[in-house]
Parts: C-alpha cells; structure tokens; sequence
C-alpha cells in the first residue's frame, strides 16, 4: 500500500467505526445522546490514530515508502477490538448515571443507601520508573469514556509525576500519547547538544544520567500548551473578570508565556507552579491544581512542590527531580541543596490530596480520587486485598542504601498502607514485562505494555465504575443530609404512587429537608474544597 491508499483506507475504517458507535448511541437515554455521541468521536479518533502508528512508522522506514497489506489488517483489526470495548464498557456504565439513591433496611435497624460513584475529581499517580509508558494508555480509557472531565487536581511521584504535570497543564491523555508515540524512552535519558546554553540554571551532579531531554521535553509540552490556550482565548481572556484582578506583573507574565521562544535561554520562561496557578483561575477545566514530589537528599526530607510551595519553580525543572531514581539518574542541584527521586519519601503521594482532612470531608474526599498504581506483577493486588501488613522488598537494604533515605523501609511501609486505604479508589496499572529500569526495551515490549495497560483499564472501569457508593445511616434523615441537590431532586422525581415505605419516609425528610435547609453532602463538598485549599502547605512527610 502507497500512502494514498494507507490514508483511503484509513478514513474508511474510521467511517465504519463512528457508524458503529452512532448504531450504539440510540441505546443511550436521549438526555445523555449528544455528550456520549461526542465522546464516542474522539475516542473512535483515538484509537484509529494510536492503531496505524505501528503502520505509519512502518511506511516510513521502508525505502519506497510502503506498507504491506497485512499490517494494516493487523492493525485495524486491533482498532476494531478497541472500539468494541470502549462501546461494551460504555454502554454498561449508562445505568449507574442515575444519580437517584437506592435505600435498604437492614436487620440492625440502620438504613444502607446506595448511590452512583461520584465523578472522579482527584488523582494521583505513583511511580515506576520506566514503566510509565503504561500511564497514558490507562488514562486515555478513562478519558475516552468521560471519566476524567471533573478532575480538579493532580498528584504525583517519579514518572507519576511528570504524568501528572502533563494532565495539570492542560495537555490530554490523547495528546501526551501521540507525543510518547514519536518518542523513544531512551532518549530521554540523554542530553541535548545546546542544553547547557538553553538551561543554564539546571545544575546537575555528575553520577547517573543528566536526562537533560526529559527537562527540555516537558518544557516544550507545558510551554506549548499554555501558549496555546492564551492565544487561542486571548481577546476573551483580557475581558474576563479574573484579568482585572491580575498584577501588571502578572499580566505581563502571561504576554510573555503567549510567545514562548525556544531559541533563547529558558531562564525566567519556563512555565512555573505559580504560572499554572494563574492559568487555572482563567480555565479550571483545562488546567489543574498540580503536586509532585521530590526527596531533599541534603536535608533527607521529602518535599511537595506546588504553587503554594514553591511558586517559582519550573514545571520541568520539578519533574526531573522526581523522575530521579538515585544513582542511575543525576542529582539535580537546586537552592544550593541536592534533590532526587520524590519516590525516596513517598511513592505514591495520597497525603498530598488527603492531608489535613478528617471525618465527612476526608470520606468525601476519598469518594472522588482515583490513585493510579503499576500492577507490579501482582504484589499491589496482595497489597490492595491482603492485610495491611508491611510487604518488604527482598532487596530492601541495598534500595534503603541507594536511596540515601535511611528510613526508607518506613517509607515503602508508609505507601503500603496508603495503597491499602486506597481500596476500591485504587486502579492497578498493567505494564507488560517492564520493570523500573527497563528504559533499554524494545518496540514490541513496550508496545505490549500499552495494550495490556488499555485492555486492564477498561476492565477496571467496566468492574469497578459499576461499585456504588455505599452509606451506613441511622435514620432517613441522615440520609436526605448526605444527598447533593441533584440527587434530591433525582429522587423525588421517582413516581411517588407505589413507593416503598423507606422511599416515602425518604421523600418526606427531603422534603423538609428543602424547606428548612440544613447542612447536606453540598455543605461538605464546600468544607472539603476549602480545608484543602486553605491548609497548611505540605513540605515533609506526613
């Protein structure tokens, strides 16, 4: 096939794909069409284009600029498989839109309410090292099926967190893929030619890999990405309220974040932790509240960059610090201080999202996280389901060595336990064969990784987005407190002719409920937001 006929082919197969995922939307509600039409299309778009990237790079490796017949086949048959699936799992998450509560009487008197699982509005992302080619895989699932379009915040660890900046910054699980696509793992590791002069402030120790690409990569994606909205929105964005309640210095910050200009010294334009804090007052749908970790090896403590932390500092510049495993990556040097893997201190960073919260606030808070974790060849499924007992490592004291971190069994101990509460909140991450250090793997090895991190996400959502929120109440009207207006007027839309007599004694107390307000889920939902944002900044490990 030339490449005319690859591009026929290709839009044909694309064609067939959305007809078959608008034959499936007629079985969606007919006030839920329009979004899961919409979704159905950018998901169609997604696969098709992660599927022919085998055969794109095929074609252009061969000499006359080619692909054999049966590539395309094996690809578009494998697009087919993963339009099927995203279809299967779509349509059996319909029912659980309802957001109406199910009430049931139990023996001991107490009342078991059961409602859909709440959108998910935090995640977090531990790390893994190489293993992270999975990561974007796993997300597209959840973005494909509009899982991850209430997400507020994000949090982060190693390659976790340089995930989680790309989300944090605005760039989508479709686009941070076809950016990996292009992209070889290896070549991050290395340094470009013109670092030095492009970065003169990155200072780097001199053991390990400087991974200099990884700082200019993610500079280039953030800064691509901010630049991108602000001149796509800018007349709209100097006219919004929040543009008044910027400084002058502020204003011109975001001129200058406008133009990025990759030619000249990056120092003073990177895009920094305060920048995105600007950017999300002006679109909190696109940008996200941002925490990576990282591990202060000088004063052996571990450190949660964020706006309210460390303001100035550089989204790249804080995920080469926490992507640095010790010893096989440089120190960076930062503040006159050597700083590494945030992973050293914590891996999997849930108290980022979960400190300083307690009692309604910290459940509700726990009912909207998502915490991402690599499947690890079974032990986080032994973590997430056996005791909550310390699983040690046989290589412990040569890692607590490595690391610099002589509580570092304490640490893995600590991430054990902070997985196991996680629960039903955690989703396993399939990555294949790979390990941490598998940055040397071939094409076919990571290309496994990816499809099966796909195909266990969309089991994990077809399983798990099917678990209700379950709510052990004393009486109805504890009950109708918990309930979000939606879900108050949800249930009172329910005919009311042949309702059981729990349901009827639900509606009354909402009722009353509406009719002398008291304190409900919204009051807690509001009380979760603002401990959150009004606590105390995180610097050390909690």
């Amino acid at each position: 096939m030339d490449t005319a006929q690859l591009i026929n082919q290709q839009e044909a197969l694309a064609a067939s794909l959305a007809a078959s995922m608008n034959e499936a939307s007629q079985q969606v509600p007919p006030a839920q069409r329009q979004a899961f039409a919409a979704r159905a299309a950018a998901m169609v778009r997604d696969v098709v284009a992660d599927s022919m990237y085998p055969v794109h790079s095929e074609m252009i490796r061969s000499a006359d600029h080619t692909v054999r017949w049966e590539s395309y086949q094996a690809a578009a048959a494998r697009a087919r498989d993963w339009v099927g699936r995203h279809r299967e799992v779509a349509l059996s998450l319909l029912p659980m839109a309802d957001p109406a509560p199910h009430l049931q009487a139990l023996p001991s008197g107490r009342i078991l309410m059961l409602r859909a699982a709440p959108a998910i509005e935090n995640l977090v992302l531990g790390g893994g090292g190489a293993r992270g080619v999975a990561n974007a895989p796993a997300l597209r699932a959840l973005e494909n099926l509009g899982l991850l379009s209430a997400l507020q915040r994000v949090a982060g660890n190693s390659v976790g967190g340089m995930t989680a900046i790309v989300l944090a910054a605005g760039i989508s699980a479709r686009d941070f893929q076809q950016l990996l696509n292009g992209t070889e793992v290896l070549s991050l590791l290395e340094t470009p030619r013109d670092f030095r002069h492009n970065y003169p402030d990155v200072k780097l120790g001199t053991l390990g890999f400087d991974a200099g690409a990884a700082v200019q990569t993610l500079d280039r994606m953030t800064a691509l990405s901010a630049a991108q909205y602000l001149q796509g929105h800018w007349r709209e964005i100097t006219h919004k309220p929040q543009w008044a309640d910027f400084t002058p210095a502020q204003q011109q910050r975001l001129e200058l974040l406008r133009t990025p200009d990759f030619s000249l010294p990056r120092t003073g334009r990177m895009l920094t932790f305060g920048d995105l804090h600007l950017l999300r007052q002006l679109d909190r749908e696109r940008f996200k509240e941002l925490v990576v970790t990282g591990w202060n090896q000088t004063e052996k403590r571990v450190v949660y960059f964020s706006h309210q932390t460390y303001p100035e500092m550089p989204l790249a510049l804080a995920g080469r610090i926490t992507m640095g495993i010790p010893v096989l990556f440089a120190d960076v040097k930062f503040e006159a201080q050597r700083w590494t893997d945030g992973g050293v201190g914590s891996n999997l960073p849930t108290e980022a999202i979960f400190s300083g919260l307690g009692g309604e606030a910290l459940r509700e808070t726990y009912a909207r996280t998502l915490v991402m974790v690599y499947a690890d060849r079974g032990r986080t499924q032994a973590v997430l389901h056996g005791p909550p007992d310390h699983h040690a490592p046989a290589l412990l004291p040569l890692l607590t060595w490595l690391s610099g971190n002589p509580q570092f069994p304490q640490t893995v101990a600590a991430d054990q336990r902070k997985l196991h509460a996680a629960g039903l909140h955690a989703m396993p991450v399939a990555h294949g064969d790979l390990e941490i250090g598998s940055f040397l793997a071939g094409g076919a090895r990571v290309q496994r990784a990816k499809d099966q991190a796909l195909d266990q996400a969309l089991a994990f959502i077809a399983q798990n987005r099917h678990n209700f929120r379950h709510d052990l109440v004393d009486d109805v009207q504890a009950a109708a407190a918990l309930l979000s207006p939606a879900e108050q007027e949800a249930f009172l839309a329910r005919p009311a002719g042949n309702a059981a007599p729990l349901d009827a004694s639900l509606r009354a107390a909402i009722l009353a409920q509406q009719a002398a307000p008291a304190p409900g889920a919204e009051a807690a939902e509001r009380a979760a937001a603002q401990a959150w944002a009004s606590r105390t900044p995180l610097r050390t490990a909690v």
